[in-house]
């Protein structure tokens, strides 16, 4: 049962990647990066989730406006700027990153 929880957790963004991947007709980016990317941003949500969890304590979701406080202003935040640190300095610096399409690849 866990299997099936994981490759449902995985399979959604694996299949974008690979769209996306597909579409990039004139400079392809080097597989080996982009299943690095790819790992990276499953690990990126280790410091969103700790981040979560450090500001639940401060933020009272006992109200509906205090869950959509935490859902846009503490989740939201913590993971893509989880995400964008991981982009910034893995990918960014790389050679191949050398079109603005290339931080929507990866």
């Amino acid at each position: 049962m866990e299997a099936i929880i994981l490759a449902a957790a995985i399979l959604p963004g694996f299949l974008i990647c690979l769209y996306i991947y597909r579409k990039d007709k004139y400079d392809k980016e080097p597989r080996r990066l982009l299943i690095q990317s790819f790992l990276l941003g499953m690990l990126s949500s280790v410091p969103a989730v700790v981040a979560q969890l450090l500001f639940k304590s401060f933020v009272s979701v006992d109200t509906f406006y205090g869950e959509l406080f935490f859902a846009f202003a503490v989740v939201s935040v913590s993971e893509e700027g989880s995400k964008f640190f991981f982009l910034r300095i893995f990918a960014y610096p790389k050679e191949a990153f050398n079109e603005p399409m290339d931080g929507v690849v990866y």
